[in-house]
């Protein structure tokens, strides 16, 4: 409690009215309110700016790199961004969606919530107030809906704490078919299967995707030039052996016209991929034999990896084809219908 700055014990900032204590008894008071988890904890007074940088800066002298490691420093600054990460945000959670581990969540993040006060004690304000930005809804529609405020199933509040930042509410919309909850808990590595949900969560400088997919191959500009200029000298002395030899005056002219030749399309990044791939078996020639059955097992292994990676993009392409494939039946069933 002190390092964050609270009061030990708790207490709420809120001065009950004679109006407000007569909804309840005395003994049932204190219950009241510590049911809401809407009302802000009181706070000791904080320093100010200037000298809590100052302290800071002392801080990280005393105990070296170790405070001051950059490291350190991002995830402190994440989790203080994830701590506001709903406070522009004022919630109602609607009688359907379970009220304590939504409500807990919204809080941590900055958030104000409240509910229905016939589902439990402690509402701060009613669904009529105006005020209210977002409402989680677990229902196909609702019979009467306010134009000033978000509509979206609990799954978003979920999400958009995994994901560090407020995710577009197109796909949580009531009755849309809600995306995968993706596991927190999950860091993909390089090779590893990604799925393409997770592309939309991620920052930019922490995609996987420029590392795996979109990574383009280095290629040896030198290199590759000399190699193509090997092989179209090649092909000239080739073909200048092969063709026939010119005896007279009029076949000399006639060898000597311009005709329009062909432009020979050359893949270089196949001649890349074909060197690179001849630099590593020499390369595995010259493995002594002890390190060469390590080398094999890191190949084995980097290989099933790849086929369980494969496989797993085969399903979820074949799960996708299936999904179109029932939603354009469903439209011609209602358009027979219709």
């Amino acid at each position: 409690y002190s390092e964050h700055g609270l009061i030990y014990p708790p207490k709420l900032t809120f001065t009950p009215t004679t109006s407000s204590s007569t909804l309840c008894s005395e003994d049932e008071f204190s219950d009241e309110f510590l049911a809401s988890l809407g009302l802000p904890i009181m706070k000791k007074p904080e320093l100010n700016p200037v000298d809590k940088i100052e302290i800071d800066q002392e801080a990280a002298q005393l105990l070296g790199d170790t405070v001051a490691d950059e490291d350190a420093r991002k995830k402190e600054e994440e989790a203080k961004t994830l701590q506001k990460l709903f406070s522009k945000c004022k919630f109602f959670i609607s009688r359907e969606v379970p009220r304590e581990m939504f409500a807990f969540a919204i809080r941590a993040c900055g958030g104000d919530v409240s509910w229905d006060k016939t589902m439990c004690a402690g509402a701060s304000y009613d669904v009529s107030d105006q005020s209210i930005t977002h409402q989680l809804i677990d229902r196909p529609k609702l019979h009467e809906m306010a134009v000033n405020r978000v509509y979206v199933q609990p799954q978003w509040i979920f999400d958009s704490i995994n994901a560090r930042k407020l995710l577009p509410v197109d796909n949580y919309l009531p009755g849309s078919v809600l995306p995968p909850h993706l596991s927190p808990f999950v860091e993909e590595k390089e090779g590893d299967y990604v799925p393409p949900e997770r592309f939309g969560q991620r920052k930019p400088d922490n995609d996987i995707e420029e590392q795996t997919t979109n990574k383009a191959p280095s290629i040896d500009l030198v290199n590759s030039n000399a190699y193509l200029n090997g092989s179209l000298k090649r092909k000239r002395t080739e073909n200048e052996e092969t063709a026939p030899k010119i005896t007279t005056k009029e076949e000399r002219k006639r060898a000597m016209r311009v005709e329009s030749g062909q432009v020979q399309s050359v893949n270089v990044s196949n001649i890349v991929k074909r060197k690179a791939n001849e630099e590593r078996r020499l390369v595995e020639m010259t493995i002594p034999k002890k390190q060469k059955r390590l080398y094999d097992k890191i190949k084995f292994s980097q290989k099933k990896k790849r086929q369980e990676v494969d496989k797993l993009k085969r399903k979820r392409a074949d799960y996708e084809n299936n999904t179109i494939q029932d939603v354009t039946n469903d439209k011609k069933k209602l358009m027979k219908l219709s």
